[in-house]
């Protein structure tokens, strides 16, 4: 028995290879989505099975009494296909595999672009941050489909200021009707296109880069008060941020610690909760000035501003309005588990949050006490101009911690 995996395109027979179309010929018995059986129409005369579940496939072919099987795969077998699942089910059979043109290629070939410096994702019945693959990514191609669809990414481009982004939608395609859409992100939010529609997002215009540790001078201050460059690098740096983290800027001031951590790690979501309304503007502003659209702004005061908010996976408090306790106990609620910053410039807050982070069993209790001192040029000359000290507390919550008072 010869079973190949063959790659078939994009569903019209002219992007298949020649390999391809000579196994397809030859087959005795071809296996498939209903779709590609579809477009592979009276082509081939081998006995065709609309199929996609690797089990079932693997109980067809048990059963089948022929020499040669054809598994047709849409697109490339390489390329987010279900090739790979099906390979560790026919484990105890000798398969080839045949690569196919995937719909990246093509789309690619269409406009006349090399595909070699696009980020590839799949959002065809795949969660996906799509908002933190474009932050991350000048170039991102992006099948479509299942929960994801083109007008999804168009609104969560939209709905986070980036209506200007290049969109390049390829829907049909290799079809007599194929048709490929270039336009802004904002000319498209009416445009509905079929569920399975590929998407190029280019974003050449602007640069996001994020070179560490921001000057304290790129930020647009008013009269709300900021965390300085050394302090904001120092609580970042304890929160651990990775791909995909939800994390808390509690009183969040100008936002200078939550455009650090947008900018750091633009898979994270960042939550940036201030009461201060002149404060709350500010964030805004800078969030416009810096790009950190991986960033929502909560106006409201902690812990109740946090209740409908999604777990976190790590917290920065920076101003509690004397609701430390009560903040954490929500935290924790949320996710036992949770990391946890706060910074401190007086000695009542740092008792207060020593005391609680105790009382609730943090583990990893670290507390560090920060004293920058910088340099002002006077005349020929440098004065020495040192910061109020700050002490910066962290560590992780414990899940099933029991809840007493440290004495």
């Amino acid at each position: 028995m010869n079973i190949s995996i063959v790659g078939i395109g994009m569903g019209n027979p002219d992007t298949l290879t020649l390999k391809a179309d000579r196994l397809l010929k030859k087959a005795d018995l071809i296996i498939g989505a209903s779709r590609i059986m579809d477009s592979l129409g009276e082509s081939y005369l081998g006995k065709k099975f609309s199929e996609i579940y690797p089990d079932k496939i693997k109980d067809i072919i048990e059963d089948a009494d022929v020499e040669n099987i054809v598994i047709a795969m849409s697109g490339d077998t390489g390329f987010y296909s279900g090739c790979k699942k099906l390979l560790l089910v026919l484990c105890d059979y000798d398969c080839q595999v045949v690569a196919g043109i995937s719909s990246m290629q093509y789309l690619s070939s269409q406009i006349a672009m090399p595909w070699q410096d696009f980020k590839l994702v799949s959002a065809h019945g795949i969660d996906c941050n799509v908002l933190g693959e474009v932050l991350s990514n000048k170039k991102v191609f992006f099948l479509t489909g299942g929960n994801i669809r083109v007008h999804d990414i168009v609104d969560i481009l939209c709905n986070h200021g980036m209506g200007k982004v290049r969109l390049i939608v390829g829907q049909r395609l290799s079809y007599e009707d194929e048709e490929i859409c270039d336009d802004l992100a904002e000319n498209l939010r009416n445009r509905r296109f079929e569920n399975l529609s590929v998407v190029l997002v280019l974003r050449d215009n602007e640069d996001y880069k994020y070179s560490g540790n921001i000057s304290d001078d790129t930020f647009i201050r008013g009269k709300v008060p900021m965390t300085k460059r050394d302090v904001r690098g120092a609580i970042v740096a304890r929160l651990n941020i990775n791909d995909g983290d939800i994390i808390y800027d509690i009183g969040a001031g100008t936002g200078s610690c939550c455009i650090e951590m947008a900018m750091l790690n633009r898979k994270a979501k960042i939550y940036a909760v201030e009461i201060n309304e002149e404060a709350y503007d500010l964030i805004n502003k800078n969030i416009a000035e810096f790009h950190a659209y991986n960033i929502e702004t909560i106006l409201g005061k902690a812990p109740l501003a946090i209740d409908d908010l999604p777990a976190p996976s790590a917290a920065f408090i920076g101003g509690s309005k004397g609701n430390i306790e009560s903040i954490v106990e929500t935290l924790l609620d949320k996710n036992p588990h949770v990391r946890l910053v706060i910074s401190a410039v007086t000695y009542e807050t740092l008792t207060e949050a020593i005391n609680v982070m105790k009382k609730y069993r943090f583990e990893n209790l670290d507390i560090s006490q920060i004293a920058v001192t910088n340099t002002r040029q006077v005349g020929a000359y440098h004065m020495l101009m040192a910061q109020n000290p700050v002490f910066i507390i962290s560590g992780e919550g414990v899940a099933n911690a029991e809840r007493i008072m440290f004495l």
